[in-house]
């Protein structure tokens, strides 16, 4: 078993891309800083290929760069292994505490509030343990997964447009994955600052006053208040590491989505709307037949759009189901921590963490959800489009000819209404759209009430 898995590594060593799309090229490069290798999957040009007088010495040459991203994906997926590892073995809340003190949201509080984690009410120590758990099966299956299949996903992603549309203009920008990853990092900073002006305005406050008097911070051991600051943007770097690991598989799927998108308009633009070929002349053809066409095109883009969904339906899957289970615990949390019966200081470090998990998880939701209508509606929209072209194809010659409607045309029209370019995976076991947002926050809103009903019913019990 070990060997077919390093197999199936180190082959995919030999694997370059050849002309990929900048934006893709930018975001698998910009995740290989978190020690995300994608397979050691490399990127050539064409011009760069042909210069190349032998593909053995050029493979050779980059083969130490393959095997160093590939050997710093495998110690980041042994580093989060391993603490999972030890709750799975040491289950008690005490090995959890342990455990956390490797992860760096957990440390991130602890070094503001410094709280004994055995105060904690059974049930606030219970999600924290369910919550824990779920943050270091995800981060591992993050690794583990970009290692194995991380180049094949890429691959697939890179050849979408060759299979059927090349829009030029996408594919050769990077201002898709510049726009998304500034998005994603001024979340993540405002997420973190909120939540400090949330629950550590204290800490804040006795620091800077300090800082202003020359003098350590008392309220806090003595210590001084330039450690103290320059070790809480040290813990918030690191805070965001782990933010930025989790939204790999959203973006990925963001831009798939929005290549597809782009896909479709292309076709709009080139079937509907322009009027003459390359030669200037106009194109006779009936509306049936054009409509033939196009919809050989979107029987294309739709089996490389099923293909890559394949790839990603597991990773997705497990983002769907931490993010909703997240979402609930991290809002009972809250609300059970916000009680006045004194277990609200003694879990006052952990709020925020869980408010900043609560809020990112939240927005990696919306992408994703959102991010499932893209290709549906640009495809809606294509059909509007056809229909009104045609339409008005009586009254003047054109792309599709002198004539309007017909049985071949309506039935051709028929046809490509029957495409389905909706996100479904696991053979239809369920669809992203966005109308799963509500799906899923009425899960989250129903058994968040249940929870606090259990917590109340035990208090009451108690008392």
């Amino acid at each position: 078993m070990k060997t077919t898995i390093l197999k199936h590594i180190f082959s995919a060593t030999s694997e370059t891309i050849e002309d990929p799309p900048a934006s893709l090229q930018l975001l698998v490069r910009f995740y290989r800083f978190f020690s995300l290798s994608f397979t050691g999957v490399l990127f050539t040009t064409t011009t760069t290929k042909s210069s190349s007088s032998n593909s053995n010495s050029s493979t050779s040459k980059h083969l130490p760069l393959r095997l160093f991203l590939i050997s710093a994906n495998l110690a980041a997926f042994t580093f989060y292994i391993l603490p999972l590892l030890s709750f799975l073995l040491f289950g008690d809340p005490w090995a959890v505490h342990a455990s956390l003190k490797n992860n760096s949201e957990y440390t991130l509080g602890k070094e503001i509030f410094d709280p004994t984690f055995s105060t904690l009410k059974p049930v606030l120590k219970t999600l924290i343990t369910s919550m824990a758990w779920l943050m270091m099966a995800e981060s591992t299956f993050t690794c583990g997964h970009n290692l194995l299949a991380g180049g094949g996903l890429v691959r697939q992603l890179a050849d979408l447009s060759k299979g059927g549309v090349r829009k030029k203009k996408f594919d050769t920008d990077t201002r898709w994955a510049v726009r998304s990853l500034t998005k994603v990092a001024l979340a993540i900073v405002a997420f973190i600052f909120l939540g400090l002006s949330t629950f550590a305005r204290a800490y804040l406050v006795a620091i800077f006053e300090s800082l202003k008097a020359g003098k350590k911070v008392q309220e806090y051991h003595n210590e001084n208040p330039y450690l103290l600051l320059g070790g809480l943007a040290l813990k918030l770097l690191k805070h965001a590491y782990h933010y930025f690991t989790y939204s790999l598989y959203p973006l990925l799927f963001a831009y798939l989505m929005t290549t597809v998108k782009q896909s479709i308009e292309a076709i709009k633009v080139e079937e509907v709307f322009e009027e003459d070929d390359e030669d200037g002349e106009e194109v006779q053809s009936t509306p049936a037949e054009r409509l033939q066409q196009i919809k050989a095109r979107l029987q294309t883009l739709q089996t490389h759009l099923q293909e890559v969904i394949n790839s990603l339906a597991l990773p997705l899957t497990l983002s769907m189901v931490v993010t909703t289970l997240l979402l609930t615990g991290t809002v009972c949390f809250l609300i059970v921590n916000s009680g006045g019966d004194g277990g609200n200081q003694n879990a006052q470090h952990f709020g925020l963490f869980f408010f900043n998990v609560a809020a990112f998880h939240l927005l990696r939701l919306v992408v994703l959800c959102s991010a499932g209508s893209l290709a549906e509606a640009a495809h809606e929209d294509l059909l509007l489009a056809l229909y009104g072209r045609i339409n008005s194809n009586s009254k003047r010659s054109g792309s599709f000819g002198g004539g309007g409607w017909d049985v071949d045309a309506w039935l051709a029209f028929q046809e490509l209404k029957r495409l389905d370019f909706r996100v479904t995976l696991f053979g239809g076991l369920y669809r992203l759209r966005q109308s799963t947002i509500l799906a899923v926050l009425a899960f989250v809103s129903n058994h968040i009430v249940v929870l606090l009903q259990t917590e109340n019913y035990g208090r009451g019990a108690t008392t």
